[in-house]
Parts: structure tokens; C-alpha cells; sequence
């Protein structure tokens, strides 16, 4: 799979004679200083690591879409539809996904290219087999910390955990602090990126955060306090996700995933020849972490991209294909999300058992450990049976819109939307941009739902709220 290296003509899309919207690019000729710049990166490691695994996934798709990336682009992004500009004229792909890249041409190196490639070429992976991201629901300004939907937490979790990926093939390391408001590094984006490190190594984002001050005065608007919520990092390990909320957070997913790269056990188990045939690969020739992505790009390729138990349905496939993986690949699921997509109460125990351990209280911690042990035992055995599905707490996505407008962008203040959300995933501050609510009800109307297992219709939330 030949790509072709484009440069954007402009930054505004056209519509074609069957209203499509395009993009618009040139194709760049070998002579251009572009051209020779962008090759010379995607011929560097890792990024040519991950080319080769979208060409070995191209390979298995029959995929006859041509693999363009396009310059002097805004900001590193997947992008929709093009028209490209060749020397025999225009050609236009309404299908077609292609990476735009952010380029710096006075220092090509700030342009951050290598270390987003992986992220932001794996978007292509998932368009190729038909990942849809307009199911996305949530009009939330998606960032690790927040919860969205489970379409946009899994699209975004997957690549962030390939920015991990690439940096340990670049031999990356990151020592002191993280998360600090002392610099540049208090900056949203700055802190993004840290804890796209530090929190998805250390599965933080499984846990809930803290709700801001209400009446700080920074908040004289819901979107600030909206704003401060969806970004807090201020995580607390006694308030677990639960299914709903863990699906649709894209930190959470991006854990998973990298705590599967980093198992030996998914790297160096093989499969028959026949199957790295598949993609075009002779089985002796493939390395361990190859392996891995062969296994996880096949999984992916037989999921319903449409329904929103993306995330287990992955983990469940996975262990279907590759049975004598599974056991060690629940067992690690079920370590990093606390049993929250399985049982309800289990996620309940084991915020217990943390309440309890740091009081320092010698017998009722022994006691509640050995309640805790017994239970993940029983759980994965039940789970291994089937006699438990892997999401049997997760509740149907019921959206309701808010009373309170919210800016998806930042940076972009003045513009803005009315808020809605998801009554199973919804934190209070979700439920505070309903008019007439208080911080009292809003928690009220949480406690009532853990009580219920989650909200089964729209009609069940709405009696509720009448009644607190």
C-alpha cells in the first residue's frame, strides 16, 4: 500500500456534484522540500512501525483507498472526504480518511508528528473497518478525564495508549513531577498529555474525581463549573466508576489497552501460520508486539462497530479468537475496572474495602479483604463459565438534555451548545445544568440510582426526578 504525501490548498471544504464535503489538497511532487521532509519522518522509527501495521491491516481488507497524509494542516487530525490535486487534474475521494498533519516548517521537529502518528493513524484503522463516529452522542469537549460516550471513549482511548506505545519505542522515559500548575504544564493541553501518561500507566481514570467547589468564584457560569469537573484530575480511589461511566471514558479504555501491550503473555503467544498469511506476513517474521497489534486489529475487525458495549464486546471477542489467552485477559480486565461492568455491588465492596484500609484498622481490613478475595474469585470463575456476562451491570445510554448551555471548545468560549447527557453516566454536575436543581437532589438522584442498578428508560429517570 503506496501513500501519497499531499499539501492543503485550503482549510475550507467544497461540496461535489453528490453534495459531498471535501477537503482540499495537492499532491506534492518527490522534488518538494515537503515531500522529502515528511518521508524522511515517516521512514523514521516508530512511526514507520505503525505505517507498516496500516499496511498489514490494508493488506487484510483488501483495502483499495489510497494512504494519504496532507501538510500544513491546523492541527494533527483524521479528516473525511478529499479532492486532490494532481498533475492530471482533480480527484475527488468522498470516502476516503486521511491524516492531516500540523507542520512547522522552520523547525519540522515541533510539529509533534512522530509522537502523535500512531494516535492519530489508528483513527484511520478504525474508519477502515467501519467505525462510525458520528454515533457519538456526547457534546462534551472530549478530553482523558472526562466522561463522554462509549463511541468516543473507545475511538480516543485506543489511540491515546499508542502515544505510550510510541514513546517506549522511542525510548522515552519521564521521571518527577506531573500534573503541576508551576509553568506552561498548567496549560489543559499540557496536563492532558501528562496524564495521558502518568493516569493511564497507573489506571486513575477508572476512579471518579472530586466535584469542584460549586461556589468558587471562577464558576459564575455552569460552563465553568462544567469545564472544571471534566478536567479535574482530582481522582478518588473511593468512588469507582461504574459501568456506564468506565465505557465512556476514554482514560479508562486507554488502561486497558496499554496494560494488554505491556503483558507478555498477549505478545509472545502465537497463532497459526495461516494467520499472519492473512495479512501478508510470514509467521517467523513477525516480532512480539506485531503479534499482539496482528491479534487486536483481527478482534476489531469482527466487531459490530455500532453497538455501544464496544469496549467488552472487544475483550469477549478477543478471548473467543484466542482462548488460551482468556482467562489471563479477564483477569486483568477485571483488575483494572474493579468488576464495575460485571456487578454493581462488587464495585461497591471494593470502595469499601479502600475506606476501611486507610483507616488503618487491623481486623475490620482483614475481614473485608477476605470478602473481597472470596468475591474476585467466585466472579472470575463465573465469568470464565459464562454463567456472568462481562456486562451485566452496564444499563442502557439514555440521554437528556440540560437547561445549561456548555462551549465543546475552550478555546473557542463565546461558542456555545445545550448541554446533554447521559442519566447512567452522569455525575452531579451533570444533572446541575437541569433548572431547578441542587447539588442535595443531584446526589440524591445518584444514590437512587446505584439503588436501582441504573436507569432502565427515560420515563424511570424522569419519574424519579419528581420524586426528590
Amino acid at each position: 500500500m503506496d501513500y501519497i504525501i499531499a499539501e492543503a490548498t485550503s482549510l475550507d471544504q467544497v461540496t461535489d456534484s453528490h453534495g459531498n464535503k471535501l477537503y482540499q489538497a495537492r499532491e506534492l511532487t518527490s522534488a518538494s522540500y515537503k515531500f522529502s521532509a515528511i518521508t524522511k519522518i515517516l521512514e523514521s522509527n516508530p512511526v514507520s512501525y505503525f505505517l507498516k501495521m496500516g499496511r498489514l491491516l490494508a493488506n487484510y481488507l483488501n483495502s483499495n483507498y489510497p494512504l494519504v497524509f496532507v501538510t500544513d494542516w491546523s492541527d494533527p487530525t483524521e479528516l473525511t472526504g478529499l479532492r486532490l490535486e494532481t498533475e492530471d487534474g482533480f480527484k475527488d475521494y468522498p470516502d476516503l480518511c486521511f491524516i492531516g498533519f500540523y507542520t512547522d516548517w522552520d523547525a519540522i521537529e515541533r510539529s509533534g508528528i512522530e509522537r502523535i502518528f500512531a494516535h492519530e493513524f489508528s483513527h484511520v484503522w478504525l474508519n477502515w473497518m467501519g467505525y462510525d463516529l458520528s454515533r457519538s452522542l456526547s457534546n462534551k469537549f472530549h478530553t482523558c478525564t472526562a466522561i463522554t460516550d462509549p463511541y468516543m471513549a473507545f475511538f480516543e482511548g485506543f489511540a491515546e495508549h499508542l502515544e505510550i506505545v510510541t514513546r517506549d519505542m522511542s525510548g522515552y522515559t519521564q521521571n518527577g513531577l506531573w500534573d503541576y500548575a508551576y509553568d506552561v504544564n498548567a496549560w489543559l493541553c499540557a496536563r492532558d498529555t501528562q496524564l495521558r501518561y502518568h493516569g493511564v500507566i497507573n489506571d486513575r481514570f477508572v476512579y471518579n474525581t472530586a466535584l469542584p467547589f460549586i461556589d468558587d468564584y471562577d464558576y459564575d457560569t455552569y460552563a465553568g463549573l462544567h469545564m472544571a469537573h471534566i478536567t479535574s484530575s482530582a481522582f478518588m480511589p473511593e468512588r469507582i466508576k461504574n459501568a456506564n461511566q468506565l465505557l465512556a471514558s476514554e482514560g479508562a479504555v486507554a488502561s486497558i489497552f496499554y496494560h494488554i501491550y505491556i503483558n507478555d503473555v498477549f505478545k509472545n503467544r502465537y497463532s497459526d501460520k495461516a494467520f499472519y498469511s492473512s495479512f501478508g506476513m510470514d509467521r517467523d517474521s513477525v516480532d512480539p508486539v506485531q503479534n499482539l497489534y496482528l491479534k487486536i486489529l483481527y478482534v476489531m475487525t469482527r466487531l459490530d462497530m455500532s453497538k455501544p458495549t464496544l469496549l467488552t464486546d472487544f475483550i469477549k471477542a478477543y478471548g473467543d479468537n484466542f482462548p488460551d489467552e482468556k482467562k489471563e485477559l479477564y483477569s486483568l480486565f477485571v483488575r483494572l475496572t474493579y468488576f464495575s461492568t460485571v456487578s454493581d455491588d462488587a464495585r461497591h465492596v471494593f470502595e469499601r474495602l479502600y475506606r476501611i484500609g486507610r483507616n488503618g484498622e487491623v481486623e475490620p481490613f482483614r475481614t473485608a479483604l477476605r470478602e473481597s478475595s472470596e468475591l474476585k474469585t467466585r466472579l472470575i470463575e463465573q465469568l470464565l463459565s459464562g454463567e456472568v456476562s462481562l456486562e451485566a451491570a452496564v444499563r442502557p445510554d439514555i440521554w437528556i438534555d440540560g437547561d445549561e448551555y456548555i462551549a465543546p471548545t475552550p478555546w473557542n468560549p463565546e461558542i456555545k451548545v445545550r448541554y446533554k447527557f447521559c442519566a447512567n453516566s452522569a455525575t452531579a454536575v451533570d444533572f446541575l445544568s437541569m433548572s431547578g436543581m441542587t447539588v442535595k437532589r443531584a446526589e440524591q438522584l445518584i444514590m437512587q440510582r446505584e439503588q436501582l442498578g441504573g436507569f432502565k428508560s427515560v420515563e424511570e429517570f424522569y419519574e424519579l426526578l419528581e420524586r426528590i
